[in-house]
């Protein structure tokens, strides 16, 4: 769904994430620590969005609206990587592939638990909304450009939307 509010480009779809605004913020300074937190977001947004996608292709009964979640968060964390210069490291990958072998084997590992059923693929998808909430809450410390902590936070309020999303399905 699409709001135009006051001619600033916002929405927010069921699985939480609004923040594609990003680019009506000012930017700011990024470290290369940031830079490179940056572009590890990068890898792990496309990990989740990967993972819940072949979920999504194997149960019948998933919440598909999580992999649309996941791939306007990874348009969002494209754009600030464009606009700060950071090479993207899931540019031109298919999806289940990565660069990094530890990222790969991460892949791998969370597919074959996610493909034993639909609550653990729920499980999994949980855990990786998690893990987003836990690398953004550190960096929202360190963080002064308004333009990546504007979408941060939202990647934040999505991340606890997925979560409540997917316990709500592991009771169905």
């Amino acid at each position: 769904m699409t709001v135009i509010d006051s001619g600033v480009r916002s929405w927010r779809d069921r699985a939480g994430f609004c923040g594609m605004d990003l680019l009506d913020q000012p930017s700011g300074e990024l470290s290369d620590g940031m830079k490179s937190l940056l572009s590890g977001l990068a890898e792990h947004t496309k990990l989740s969005h990967d993972l819940l996608a072949a979920f999504t292709d194997r149960y019948e009964v998933f919440p598909a609206q999580l992999v649309g979640a996941r791939t306007r968060e990874l348009s969002a964390i494209r754009l600030l990587l464009g606009r700060y210069g950071v090479p993207d490291p899931t540019a031109g990958l298919p999806a289940g592939k990565f660069l990094r072998s530890d990222m790969q084997f991460r892949y791998d590992r969370l597919l074959g638990e996610g493909m034993r059923d639909r609550i653990s693929a729920l499980a999994v998808g949980t855990r990786l909304a998690d893990t987003t909430v836990t690398i953004l809450d550190e960096a929202l410390r360190h963080l002064d450009a308004p333009d990546v902590r504007h979408t941060f936070l939202h990647l934040v309020m999505a991340a606890h939307q997925q979560i409540r999303l997917a316990q709500a399905w592991s009771g169905r």
